[in-house]
């Protein structure tokens, strides 16, 4: 499982075990500043062991300053 934003690089995220199995990352969002507030582009990508995209979706978000 990978994230992105604005279509750059792929980010793995872990795995945890907290309350349910699932995948997190933890991102700081303060050098953001390319598009000021926003909005940005953070793109969810499933692969699977292959490496072929199984799933991905696309959420904008806005950062306060």
């Amino acid at each position: 499982m990978f994230w992105q934003v604005d279509g750059n690089g792929l980010n793995s995220m872990s795995d945890s075990q907290q309350d349910y199995p699932h995948k997190e990352s933890l991102v700081d969002v303060n050098p953001w500043n390319w598009r000021g507030n926003g909005p940005y582009n953070i793109n969810f990508i499933a692969k699977d062991p292959s490496g072929n995209i199984i799933a991905q979706k696309t959420v904008p978000i806005t950062i306060a300053r």
